[in-house]
């Protein structure tokens, strides 16, 4: 049995044939390498790779081959040391055409003026003011909930944090400008991830040119989306009145070197980059958070006993948060176990050296969160919900390269502590009046496609 197996299932993986160029790896099939594995169960096929073949395993896609990295010193070479010979990656063309040129997506000089230009705009100062109208959306869900108990009806908890952090995307990002319009975005932006995920690991990409109805489909969404995006940009571009939102924000982003400002199409791309890291992620960041208190009722205990010693009944505010330190360790004990990037993609510029195996310009690398999060030498118990893990005392201890939810190095996410901020508040303003309970006795399923979300939702009633 795999060093990660948790529910018995193991995929057996006879090693490669010997090859002195290449670390070993599971064998694949002729031609498509071990990409029916890969396809079926990722998470699975990856973890039983690295505990089959140890820190540096080859991944064979028949005409192109992975590094797979478990080895914390590798990791940090890749996204740090030598970073700069490492581009980002990805196979799938959705990607570059739904997220264009943004920050998740953008490379070398560009990436770097990009940067340089948006993190003003994501200081812990400036996100900060972003607190009240997350807190005034989360309290809103609050009173529906109350309602859902009296009448006993369940939820589907990923259905329901992602209509809230769609609201507050679309709140943070443009204020009051889309009231309206937030139902007709939000169907929109549904069916541009749901193809997002579907294309992200499907064997068979037909052409983005064929008129199926799932092309259709995500052309008109995509296009409403671009639209609104770009009539948003040009109105309030002619406007003299600040506005209390991301998009002011960025609009008003000026290089201090170069006195550079951001072109409609880079708002467009970095507005689309925001889509997806303020809303899908976050809402499967949140899932996660609510399956695992409902697993352990306990830990929802404690945490409720901390949210009643700070605040006293009323809704909480960004100031709070240093003082709510379990509340924390709650959410980054989620986000180890259920990483909502699980998986990071990079290629090297010039041929390399990765744990004494020789790198081609052709291979790529893959580095995971989800695998490195759950490693057994790096976390005791390493299945297991432990929000202690995260003391304040404890969470210092762990290294970048070891647990890295947002990313590591130059390229870590620019809207981490956003992310983290917004997480903290929807817990610490829902958490006190629920008691969840999940639908059914049978484990949800994590679905790897571009981020890592509940396969089939959670379902659960939330109790008194």
């Amino acid at each position: 049995m795999s060093l990660y197996d948790h529910d018995g299932y193991n995929i057996v993986m006879p090693p490669s044939p010997p090859q002195t160029n290449y670390p070993p790896g599971p064998r694949g099939y002729p031609l498509l390498g071990v990409l029916p594995q890969m396809w079926s169960e990722p998470l699975r096929f990856f973890q039983d790779a690295a505990a089959t073949y140890g820190r540096v395993v080859r991944i064979n896609f028949g005409s192109r081959n992975a590094f797979l990295l478990t080895d914390p010193a590798a990791i940090k070479y890749v996204l740090v040391d030598n970073n700069a010979n490492y581009r980002k990656s990805s196979t799938v063309p959705i990607v570059a055409q739904v997220l264009g040129r943004g920050l998740a997506t953008n490379e070398g000089e560009s990436w770097l003026s990009q940067r340089r230009l948006m993190q003003p705009a994501f200081h812990r100062q400036q996100i900060a003011r972003l607190g009240e109208p997350i807190t005034t959306e989360a309290a809103a869900l609050g009173e529906q909930w109350r309602a859902k108990v009296k009448a006993g009806e369940p939820v589907n908890m990923q259905t329901e944090m992602m209509r809230l952090t769609l609201r507050l995307v679309l709140k943070l990002l443009f204020g009051h400008d889309v009231q309206g319009e937030e139902d007709r975005l939000g169907q929109a932006w549904t069916v541009v991830l749901q193809e997002f995920n579907r294309r992200s690991w499907s064997l068979v990409q037909i052409p983005d040119s064929w008129p199926t109805p799932a092309n259709r489909r995500f052309h008109r969404a995509l296009t409403l989306l671009n639209e609104t995006v770009y009539q948003l940009i040009d109105a309030r571009r002619g406007r003299s009145q600040s506005h209390n939102d991301l998009l002011d924000l960025l609009l008003h982003a000026q290089d201090a070197e170069t006195g550079h400002k951001m072109s409609d199409q880079q708002l467009r791309d970095e507005i689309m980059t925001l889509f997806l890291a303020g809303h899908e992620t976050t809402a499967n960041a949140l899932s996660w958070t609510w399956y695992l208190l409902a697993q352990h009722p306990d830990t929802l205990t404690q945490l409720q006993a901390e949210l009643q010693q700070v605040l006293q009944g009323r809704l909480p505010t960004v100031t709070d948060l240093p003082h709510l330190p379990y509340t924390r360790a709650v959410v980054d004990e989620s986000l180890r176990l259920y990483p909502p990037f699980w998986l990071i993609y990079r290629a090297p510029y010039q041929p390399d050296k990765i744990g004494g195996y020789p790198l081609r310009t052709h291979d790529m690398v893959f580095i995971s969160p989800y695998l490195m999060h759950r490693h057994p030498t790096y976390w005791p118990s390493p299945e297991q919900f432990q929000p202690e893990r995260f003391s304040p005392e404890q969470a210092k201890s762990y290294s970048p390269y070891v647990y890295f939810p947002f990313g590591a190095g130059p390229h870590l996410c620019i809207g981490n502590n956003l992310a983290l901020m917004e997480t903290q508040l929807i817990l610490a303003t829902l958490a006190p009046q629920v008691h969840p309970t999940l639908l059914t006795d049978q484990p949800i399923q994590p679905e790897a496609g571009v981020t890592l979300r509940p396969r089939r939702g959670v379902g659960m009633r939330l109790g008194e």
